[in-house]
C-alpha cells in the first residue's frame, strides 16, 4: 500500500500546512502532493525527506511563465493520477488517460466518483475558516487499482471518504 498525502491552497500559511503534514506524517505517509497557491510552500514538505510533487497555483507567476509544468502524472501501484490546480486546465485526453484527477483552487474540499475515475479537491490550508469553507487535506491510500480516499481536517477528524476502484477496461 502506498500513502499520499494531498495538499492545496496553503498561501502562505506554514503554519496550517505544517499541522496538516504532522497530522499525514502519523498515517505513515509516504510521498506528498501540493497542488499549488503557493508553489514555495511546498519547500516546507521538501525538509521532511519526502518526495514531493508540487504544481503552481493560478496567483503565481510560474504559473503564467510556464517555468515549471501546471500539470504532473504520476503512477501509483495501477493508477494514473494527475496534479493540478485549477480543473479549467483540463483537456478530454487528461481526464480520459487519469483514473485520480486531484484539483485545487475553489478551496472546496470535494470528491467526485464516476464510473471510470476520481476527481478530488482536498479543500484549502489558508486559514482555519476561509469563505466558509473548513481547513482541509487529502490522503490516497492506494493498493493495486483501489484507492481509499479521506478528506481530513489538520487535527485528523474524516470529513469525507469514498474509495474508487479502477474498472477492468476503461
Amino acid at each position: 500500500m502506498t500513502r499520499v498525502a494531498v495538499f492545496s491552497d496553503s498561501h502562505g500559511n506554514i503554519e496550517l500546512l505544517s499541522k496538516a503534514l504532522a497530522t499525514a506524517k502519523k498515517h505513515s505517509i509516504d510521498k506528498v502532493y501540493h497542488l499549488g497557491d503557493n508553489y514555495e510552500d511546498a519547500q516546507t514538505l521538501q525538509k521532511e525527506k519526502l518526495e514531493v510533487l508540487r504544481v503552481p497555483g493560478i496567483f503565481h507567476p510560474l504559473y503564467k511563465t510556464k517555468q515549471v509544468p501546471r500539470k504532473l502524472r504520476d503512477h501509483v501501484e495501477e493508477l494514473d493520477i494527475l496534479l493540478l490546480h485549477d480543473e479549467n486546465d483540463l483537456s478530454d485526453k487528461e481526464v480520459a488517460a487519469s483514473d485520480v484527477i486531484l484539483v485545487g483552487h475553489t478551496h472546496r474540499l470535494e470528491i467526485r466518483l464516476d464510473a471510470h475515475r476520481a476527481v478530488v479537491n482536498p479543500g484549502q490550508l489558508k486559514a482555519p475558516l476561509n469563505k466558509g469553507r473548513p481547513a482541509a487535506w487529502a490522503i490516497l491510500e492506494i493498493e493495486g487499482r483501489t484507492c481509499q480516499i479521506k478528506i481530513l481536517t489538520p487535527d485528523d477528524t474524516v470529513v469525507a471518504e469514498a474509495t474508487y476502484n479502477k474498472p477492468d477496461v476503461k
